[in-house]
C-alpha cells in the first residue's frame, strides 16, 4: 500500500486491483479447516496472517487520504466495504476513530475521506435489522446533534 509519488501511477493502480482483490477472495479464511468447509472445490485460497491483515486495516484509510489517484482511490473503497464485512467490530475497533479523526481533521480531503469510509462501514450494516445497526446509530448520535 505505497502512496509514493514517483512510482508509476500504473504499478499503483494494478498493485490496488491486486489488494481488492486478494481481499475479496481471501480475507475471509482464518484456518484451513475454516477455508476447507467454506471454499468451494477446487478453489486455491490463501490464509492471510493475522499481521498482515492488522497491517491493511492500521494503515487502509490514511492511504486512502493521501491518495491522489480516483481509480486507486476506488480500490482502496472497495478494499475497505469487504473488511468492515469481515472484521467490523470484532477485529477493527479503531475503524470508528480512524473515521472520526479524518471528519475533525479541518480540511477537506480530511471530511471526504472521513465521510467515503463511513459509507464503507454503513454498507456493512445496508441490510441488517435495526438491532445490529446499535452500534453505527451510537457513533452517528454526536455527529447528527451538531448538523441540526
Amino acid at each position: 500500500m505505497s502512496s509514493d509519488a514517483s512510482i508509476d501511477p500504473n504499478f499503483s493502480l494494478a498493485a490496488g486491483v491486486q489488494l481488492g482483490q486478494c481481499i475479496d477472495h481471501h480475507w475471509k479464511y482464518y484456518s484451513a479447516e475454516q477455508a476447507e468447509k467454506i471454499s468451494v472445490t477446487g478453489f486455491r485460497y490463501i490464509i492471510l496472517s493475522e499481521t498482515d491483515k492488522n497491517y491493511v486495516r492500521t494503515n487502509i484509510v490514511s492511504k486512502m487520504f493521501a491518495c491522489e489517484n480516483r481509480l486507486i482511490q476506488k480500490q482502496y473503497i472497495r478494499s475497505i466495504i469487504q473488511i468492515c464485512r469481515h472484521d467490523y467490530p470484532e477485529k477493527w475497533p479503531s475503524l470508528l476513530e480512524d473515521i472520526s479523526n479524518a471528519l475533525q481533521s479541518g480540511n477537506e480531503k480530511g471530511i471526504l475521506t472521513g465521510c467515503v469510509a463511513l459509507f464503507c462501514l454503513a454498507k456493512k450494516y445496508e441490510y441488517e435489522m435495526e438491532e445490529s445497526r446499535d452500534i453505527m446509530l451510537s457513533f452517528m448520535q454526536p455527529i447528527i446533534g451538531t448538523l441540526g
